[in-house]
């Protein structure tokens, strides 16, 4: 019998399902994809469908024997396939200082874009030309994250980034993704709202209940926290309890123990302060320490386990 014979015939492409994926997905090398190469559970698509669910910054430390950081500007999509985590990453793979890449700035603008959870979204991502960064290092092309807005036609119409005037001063990768989180994150302590979708990562099992579930006041406190770089309560508790004691002129207690008024006090008065506290500096300089003992990886570590547009944190979730 031929080989012709025994082999089904091709289908045609529409009778042939893509499988989805994991969960998380991210831009990489002008794709969208989700999983490892290395160990075969690398997948594609060509665009997300959906309306986003929830907009947010998130960052943490690898579970790896490195312990390297990470941040990233991140989405909740709800798609045909379900709800799924979309990210880009803000740091530099090599020294871990923010440094944001073409995807999460495009990724992040176009999260400033959307302010309702009703719209439906199309994602797309395009490859640019291989570049040298303001350190002289060779870069790869970038990977650029389009926007369409579909209609109630079906049509799916593109929203365009506004052009860059040739003539202006040049603005820092830095510099522009500032401008983006300010739109996304807001600033409680200016008054300046924070994005519609806008909210912490939802908590797991076994991290407790998200910022985003506190009262104003704490996430206040939170806030900044996040302005200055300094541990929150739920990154650093046994610290925090000993400041609240302190504080407060009573023994360390729970979060819950305290007031609306007294976490408002807490936090006008942490917002004046240059450095942390005293009593919350261990655990500054442990995150300090976490991220100098990333940053002296040996070259092949640094090589093989640097995080790149292909890191994906929530690896170990799904």
């Amino acid at each position: 019998m031929s080989t012709t014979e025994t082999r089904p015939a091709l289908p045609n492409e529409s009778d042939v399902k893509v499988a989805s994926g994991g969960k998380a997905w991210r831009f990489s090398k002008g794709r969208i994809i989700s999983g490892r190469e290395e160990d075969g559970t690398l997948v594609e698509r060509t665009s997300i469908i959906g309306r986003i669910q929830r907009v947010g910054i998130h960052e943490g430390v690898t579970t790896d024997q490195y312990k390297k950081p990470y941040r990233q500007v991140e989405a909740d999509i709800e798609t045909n396939d379900g709800v799924i985590h979309v990210h880009a990453g803000l740091l530099d793979n090599e020294t871990f200082e923010l440094r944001p890449t073409q995807a999460a700035l495009t990724f992040g603008w176009i999260l400033t874009q959307v302010k309702s959870s009703d719209e439906i979204v199309r994602i797309t991502t395009a490859k640019g030309e291989p570049w040298t960064d303001d350190k002289g290092r060779a870069r790869e092309a970038s990977t650029y994250v389009n926007l369409a807005l579909v209609g109630a036609d079906m049509i799916a119409r593109p929203v365009y980034r506004p052009k860059t005037n040739p003539n202006a001063p040049k603005v820092s990768s830095v510099d522009k993704w500032r401008a983006i989180e300010a739109e996304l994150r807001g600033d409680p302590i200016e008054g300046v709202a924070a994005h519609p979708l806008w909210a912490e990562r939802p908590a797991r099992e076994d991290d407790g209940a998200s910022d985003a579930s506190l009262p104003p006041s704490l996430q206040t406190l939170f806030a900044v926290c996040n302005k200055k770089g300094w541990p929150t309560p739920r990154e650093a508790p046994e610290e925090w309890k000993k400041l609240f004691a302190a504080y407060f002129q009573r023994g360390a207690g729970e979060i819950g123990e305290y007031s609306e008024d007294e976490w408002n006090d807490l936090a006008l008065a942490l917002n004046g302060k240059e450095n942390p506290p005293a009593l919350i500096k261990p655990a500054v300089e442990r995150a300090a320490a976490a991220k100098a003992q990333a940053a002296t990886a040996t070259p092949a570590q640094a090589k093989s386990n640097a995080l790149d547009d292909d890191y994906d944190p929530f690896k170990d979730t799904e």
